[in-house]
């Protein structure tokens, strides 16, 4: 019987690559898998070990909602609101809601903190309606979606006629789409966004 190589039968194939530059690359600290993908890319290891200086970063309040995102979740620390983190099942949604609550629980040890991935296969992608009706039944005050949210404005509708703020942090939105007005939008694309 043959084992199956991924859902489209594919074979990964790696680069070959000189030695001597995975070894720069595991000598810069990278495990010996990683310093090979750095190495297969062609990317410079220096990127990857100089630490960039805050100086390079864009100004945060350059991106419209962002005030008004702040605003909303110093009011919900200091008021030990429920807070739940929504996003995607992917890699940058998961990572997001590891984020947001490592950073949450430093910076607001008073809220209540939950999240919810939900299943790709019973719940679908995006925000769903059905997620918002289980926030609002578990008493969450606000809802913070990450990189999902932007397109649902069903859900966002659904969350805020149960009386939940909604924070939306997102990325998708398609050419010529506008994002819920019943929400606090992060979303570079956004009209009006002067974010780089």
């Amino acid at each position: 019987m043959n084992a199956r190589l991924s859902w489209l039968d594919a074979r990964w194939t790696f680069a070959e690559v000189h030695p001597s530059v995975v070894a720069g690359h595991r000598q810069a600290g990278w495990c010996g898998p990683v310093a090979a993908l750095l190495a297969a890319r062609g990317l410079d290891r220096e990127v990857w070990t100089t630490p960039a200086s805050l100086d390079d970063l864009h100004d945060p309040y350059a991106m419209s909602g962002m005030a008004e995102a702040v605003e909303r979740l110093r009011r919900a620390a200091a008021g030990g609101e429920h807070i739940r983190i929504l996003t995607d099942y992917d890699v940058d949604g998961t990572t997001s809601s590891l984020i947001l609550q490592a950073v949450l629980r430093r910076v607001a040890p008073g809220v209540v903190l939950d999240y919810h991935i939900p299943d790709r296969f019973t719940e679908g992608y995006g925000f769903s309606v059905e997620a918002a009706a289980k926030a609002a039944a578990d008493g969450v005050s606000l809802l913070v979606t990450a990189d999902i949210g932007v397109r649902d404005h069903a859900a966002v509708a659904a969350a805020r006629a149960a009386g939940l703020d909604v924070l939306i942090c997102d990325h998708h939105l398609p050419d010529g789409a506008d994002v819920p007005h019943d929400a606090i939008v992060l979303c570079p694309p956004q009209p009006g966004c002067a974010y780089p």
